[in-house]
C-alpha cells in the first residue's frame, strides 16, 4: 500500500509531462487508483485534480475519457464530504453558495461541485414551497440565473453538466406557483433561457425573444 501511495506523485508528474503516450498510460493508472478512499486524498493532496483537468483538453480521446474518470470519482469524495459540511452549519444558504462556488477551491472541478449543489437545491424545492422561497431569500434563484448566463459554450462537458442541473433547480422553482414564476422572470430567468438556447443553437432561437416563453423542458 505504501509503495502504491509512494507511486501516485510520480503518475502526476508524468501526467504533467510532454508524452501522449505517457499521459494516456498515467491517466488510466490513476483511474484504477482513485476508486480507494486512501487514494483519492493522496492523488487531491498533489495537484490531482488540476493535473487531470489540464488532460480532459487532450487531444487523445482516451486520455481525457480517462482523466474524466477520475475527476468524476474525486468529485464524488470531495463534493460529498463539502456538501454535508455546509448543509450542517448552513442548510439551504450553504447550498447556494456552493452554487455560486463561495469557499470552493477544487480547481478544474468547481463545476460538478455546482452541479451536485444544484441537484441537492432541486431536492430541497421538491419537498416544499417554503423550501423555494428559502433558496430565493438566500438569492438563490439570482445565481441560478447567472450561472446560465455565464455558458459560453454548448460543447464543453463540465458545463453541460452544470446547466441541465441549474435548469432542473429553476424548473422546480417555477413549478411552485405563479409568485415564485414572477420572482424568476424579475430577475432574468427567462432571459438567460434564451441565452442559454442561443448558445447551443444560434441566431433561430432570436424569436424566442419573448416575455410569454415559459422555461424549457430540460
Amino acid at each position: 500500500q505504501a509503495g502504491i501511495l509512494g507511486a501516485i506523485p510520480s503518475l502526476l508528474r508524468l501526467a504533467r509531462g510532454p508524452h501522449g503516450n505517457v499521459q494516456r498510460t498515467c491517466a488510466f493508472a490513476l483511474v484504477n487508483l482513485a476508486v480507494h478512499d486512501v487514494h483519492k486524498t493522496t492523488i487531491i493532496a498533489h495537484n490531482g485534480v488540476e493535473a487531470m483537468t489540464t488532460l480532459c483538453a487532450s487531444d487523445c480521446p482516451e486520455t481525457a475519457k480517462h482523466a474524466d474518470k477520475v475527476l468524476t470519482v474525486l468529485a464524488d469524495m470531495s463534493r460529498a464530504e463539502e456538501l454535508e459540511k455546509r448543509r450542517r452549519q448552513f442548510g439551504i444558504q450553504g447550498l447556494v453558495a456552493l452554487c455560486h462556488g463561495e469557499g470552493v477551491n477544487t480547481g478544474g472541478a468547481l463545476a460538478n461541485m455546482q452541479s451536485l449543489a444544484c441537484e441537492e437545491l432541486t431536492a430541497e424545492a421538491h419537498k416544499s414551497r417554503e423550501n423555494v422561497r428559502e433558496i430565493m431569500r438566500w438569492r438563490g434563484h439570482i445565481v441560478l440565473s447567472q450561472l446560465v448566463c455565464g455558458v459560453t459554450s454548448g460543447t464543453d462537458p463540465f458545463e453541460r453538466k452544470l446547466v441541465q442541473r441549474v435548469m432542473w433547480a429553476m424548473r422546480t422553482m417555477a413549478q411552485a406557483g405563479p409568485t415564485e414564476q414572477a420572482a424568476l422572470g424579475a430577475v432574468g430567468a427567462i432571459e438567460a433561457v434564451i441565452h442559454l438556447l442561443r448558445v447551443f443553437y444560434g441566431g433561430a432561437c432570436a424569436e424566442l425573444a419573448s416575455p410569454q416563453v415559459g422555461l424549457p423542458d430540460i
